[in-house]
Order: structure tokens, then C-alpha cells, then sequence
């Protein structure tokens, strides 16, 4: 896939010159026809217009001065370069129905069932029973969507008890999305739809947390609390920068939701606690020019993803609840020199550390109760890139992830916390990997870590 992207680039890339070689051409006869001028400059041509007639400047691509073998040639390159357009896609499309073994919609995991899209619905089905048949809860007629063809199921939250259910709806043709909230239980229906949605999260069974967008900008927070009529709409807090991107996640025990106020160099969070959703938020730090950091929490501690290492590097601290400012805050795990965090999940006892070292990629694992303790796991020396899963449970002793290559499509790995062992999970169906190349680590002057190249006769388009 890597591959694929690559050539992409570098045919679009040349596409781009040699359509700006043929514009020049164009414009230059064009120019001609008028008694215009034409500037050649690093970027395209530049032209001044002194006296071109009006019908060269004519909404139609040619203009009837420019000679014919000028705009056959322009329209055999044009088409040339949208047949090897559609080749690309056909091959993307491809190499993804080959590669892509994991479901694409989401999947939420409650107490007694599993929920997940399919066929643009939203279904669900017993954790007692799970080869019985799925029960269709959602589907995009009962949203009333204005674009059914184009629209797709985005994102799922299924409250604490699972007595609601709360999904976005988004068209290919709009970055906008739609919130529809169904009331679970032996007959789903549908009971509110909010427009303008961005992130939603529940806090508890009749209270939905969500972050409203707006021309691409998500400054507002507002609650919805349902009851028996129809649901109470708040203003929470609203965000007044619009250097700022403003998301609500909740924390991984499920103890509390987390405004997350974002931008290029800073960041801010406040802390909604679900026991208590109708209260005030708490700031743990207000932002700080350069401070960028992420906030878990378990056991009534903070756990702080942050940049305040040195040169900016990322690291771990930790704060208690109650005092959660910068100055509270306590390192608990420092990167080795020359590595880069990938990921952070967190669990009940340990903290694992996703690292990108300067040859191979490795986790890191730390004891929350002995963080000096810390075990390091080195991956395949194959694997170039590591993607997180499914790790939603705290009290789990497992940490899901996968791994890939150039030349390797993703494959499912998960370590043991409990028997600190790295496991590589069975595939139904083992797929067919090419053989047939190289691979070696350069390391460029100008950055500090390696990357990776592929030589291969064959395996270019």
C-alpha cells in the first residue's frame, strides 16, 4: 500500500509539471493571439494583459485562435494522465480489499452485548450468544438522512447501562455530522437528533456530553439531559480562541469526561466528573505557551502524557486528583534519548509505551506501583509502523495492537501483562506475502531517526 501511495505521489507530481509545461504552451498562443506578454517565474507562468481579445478569455478550456495540433496534443496528454488516474485507484482499491483484515465501522463493547455497523446500520448482538443473529437497532432511514447514498455511520456511544445509544451520521459531501440518540431496550427508537455534532461522550444514563461544529471550528460544549419529555439542552463552556479546537473524550475507567481544548503549541483540559455531570468543571493547568499534554486517570490519580521533557520531548507524569496543576505534577517515565512515543494506553497496574527507537520499534512497560521498574519488549525487527487496538477495558492484562511494513500487511499482536509475553494472534487466514525485495535502514543527516526503503524490481506499478 506504501508503495502504491508512493508512485501515486510521483505521478501526480509529474502530472503536476508537465500539465503546467502544456498550460504554458496554451497560454502562450493564447498570449500570442492578444499581444500579450509572458513572465516564466519559479512557480508557473506570470502574464500581464495588455490587449487580448475578449474571446480568448472565455469560460470554454481552447479558444479558437490556439492551433489545433496545440489542443489535440494537450487533450491526448490530459487523457493520458486520467487513464493512469483510474489505474491508481483500481490498484489502491485493490491492494486495500486484499490487505484490510480488520472492520472499518465501529465496535462498542457493553455488558451484555456488542454493538457494531453493518450494512449501514447499527446492530448488536448477545456476549452470551455470539453466533446468534445480529438485532438491527439504527439505520439511516430512521435517521431521515437529506443524503442517504453518500452517508455512513461514524462514531458509537453506548451509555453506562446501556440504556441509550448515541451515533453520527456524516455525508461524503459535508465535514458536518448528525447525532441520533436511540432509547434501547426490547423496542430501539429513535428519540432526538442533534445537528452540528463533532464529539460526544456519555456521562451518565440521561446525560450526553457533546462538542457542536461550525465551519470546521468545535468551540462549544454543551449537555443534553433526557427525560420524559424532550431533552434539556445547556451551554457548558465555550471556547473564545479560535486558534483552539475544543473535544470531548472520557477517561478510560469511564470516571470522567475530558474537555480538551487544543491548539498547534498549547493545549487545555477541564474535568467533568460523571458522578456529578451538572457541576462546574475542574482545570487541572491552564494553558501555557508550548505546553501541549493528555490526561487519564486511574485510582484517583492523573496520569499526564506531556511535552515538558527536555527539548520538548514527551514523558510521563503523575498528579493526584485533587491537586492536579503543573506544579504537582511528578515524572514517572522519561524516554531513552533518541526515541520517539508513539502511543500511551493505560492500564489498571501498568502504563504500556508505544517507542519508536532509532533502528526498531520496542513497548515499554511500567509498573504504576515501581515505575523505576520499567521492561522493555523489542518488536520484530521487520515492523516499520505500530497501530493501538481495541484496548477500552482498564482492568485488562492485555495490550492489543498491530504491526506492518512496506512489504508486510498489518498482523495482530498482543502482549501479555499478566505473563509478560508477547503473543502474535492466529489468523483465520494467512495472507500471501511477497518476497521479492530488500529492505534497508538509511539514516538521513537532517532527521534523527531511520527511515525505511524498499528496492524491488517488481513491485513498482
Amino acid at each position: 500500500m506504501s508503495l502504491l501511495l508512493t508512485a501515486l505521489r510521483y505521478a501526480l507530481r509529474s502530472d503536476t509539471y508537465h500539465q503546467a509545461s502544456y498550460h504554458t504552451k496554451v497560454t502562450a498562443a493564447v498570449c500570442k493571439a492578444g499581444k500579450a506578454q509572458i513572465h516564466k517565474g519559479n512557480f508557473g507562468p506570470k502574464y500581464t494583459i495588455s490587449d487580448i481579445p475578449r474571446q480568448c478569455v472565455a469560460a470554454k478550456h481552447f479558444s479558437q485562435d490556439i492551433p489545433h495540433s496545440v489542443q489535440d496534443d494537450f487533450k491526448s496528454q490530459l487523457q493520458k494522465y486520467r487513464t493512469l488516474e483510474a489505474i491508481f485507484r483500481k490498484k489502491l482499491r485493490t491492494a486495500h480489499a486484499e490487505f484490510a483484515d480488520a472492520a472499518e465501522g465501529p465496535v462498542v463493547h457493553g455488558r451484555n452485548h456488542v454493538y457494531f455497523e453493518e450494512g449501514g446500520c447499527i446492530c448488536r448482538r448477545s456476549l452470551a450468544n455470539g453466533q446468534g443473529e445480529p438485532q438491527v437497532l439504527l439505520t439511516l432511514g430512521d435517521v431521515a438522512w437529506p443524503d442517504p447514498e453518500g452517508a455512513s455511520f461514524q462514531r458509537v456511544r453506548l451509555s453506562p447501562q446501556e440504556k441509550h445509544l448515541a451515533a453520527t451520521v456524516r455525508s461524503s459531501r459535508s465535514e458536518e455530522a448528525g447525532c441520533a440518540v436511540a432509547r434501547l431496550g426490547s423496542t430501539p427508537a429513535v428519540t432526538h437528533i442533534q445537528t452540528a455534532v463533532f464529539s460526544f461522550e456519555w456521562a451518565t444514563d440521561n446525560i450526553l456530553f457533546y462538542t457542536s461544529q461550525k465551519n470546521l471550528w468545535s468551540l462549544q460544549v454543551y449537555s443534553l439531559v433526557f427525560g420524559e419529555e424532550q431533552p434539556q439542552r445547556t451551554l457548558v463552556c465555550e471556547e473564545q480562541d479560535p486558534r483552539f479546537f475544543v473535544e470531548v473524550m472520557s477517561s478510560k475507567d469511564k470516571r470522567f469526561l475530558t474537555i480538551n481544548c487544543n491548539s498547534k503549541s498549547c493545549s487545555e483540559v477541564h474535568l467533568i466528573e460523571c458522578r456529578s455531570p451538572l457541576l462546574p468543571p475542574v482545570l487541572v493547568q491552564p494553558r501555557t505557551a508550548g505546553l501541549i499534554y493528555h490526561v487519564e486517570h486511574s485510582e484517583g490519580q492523573l496520569y499526564i502524557l506531556t511535552n515538558a521533557g527536555p527539548a520538548h520531548e514527551y514523558q510521563l507524569m503523575r498528579a493526584p486528583l485533587s491537586s492536579p496543576s503543573l506544579k504537582h505534577w511528578q515524572l514517572l517515565y522519561r524516554p531513552a534519548v533518541n526515541t520517539r512515543v508513539i502511543d500511551m494506553e493505560l492500564f489498571e497496574k501498568h502504563c504500556v509505551m508505544a517507542m519508536r527507537g532509532r533502528t526498531q520499534l520496542y513497548l515499554d512497560i511500567i509498573p504504576l506501583d515501581e515505575p523505576a521498574q520499567v521492561s522493555t519488549v523489542k518488536l520484530p525487527q521487520w515492523a516499520c509502523a505500530l497501530e493501538p487496538g481495541l484496548n477500552s477495558q482498564l482492568s485488562s492484562n492485555t495490550f492489543h495492537f498491530l504491526l506492518s511494513s512496506p512489504a508486510q500487511p498489518p498482523r495482530a499482536f498482543f502482549y501479555s501483562l499478566h505473563e509478560n509475553h508477547l503473543y502474535q494472534q492466529q489468523e483465520e487466514q494467512a495472507i500471501a506475502c511477497r518476497t521479492d525485495y530488500q529492505m534497508s535502514r538509511i539514516e538521513a543527516q537532517s532527521m534523527v531517526f531511520y527511515s525505511f526503503a524498499l528496492i524491488s524490481p517488481n513491485m513498482l506499478l
